[in-house]
């Protein structure tokens, strides 16, 4: 592993998959919800931009097209 390589000891290694995709969809709800203020503050096209990448990252995550994987590691002394 190219942790190992690097001179790391790998401590916890964790899918972190479904809870990125439930994020982004909570997220763009959220955010949906808030629609007419958000597009005052930040402006229609970077709302729409927005939202439409929450929901491709939920549709990808529940696909298991796109993944997240959380690393732990030490750097190891010698």
């Amino acid at each position: 592993m190219m942790l190992e390589q690097a001179g790391f000891a790998l401590l916890s290694l964790r899918d972190t998959t479904v809870e990125m995709g439930q994020i982004a969809s909570r997220l763009h709800h959220a955010r949906q919800a808030r629609r007419e203020v958000l597009c005052v503050e930040e402006g229609r096209d970077w709302f729409d931009s927005r939202q439409a990448f929450l929901s491709t990252v939920a549709q990808l995550a529940e696909s298991r097209r796109l993944s997240r994987y959380l690393y732990i590691a030490e750097k190891r002394t010698s």
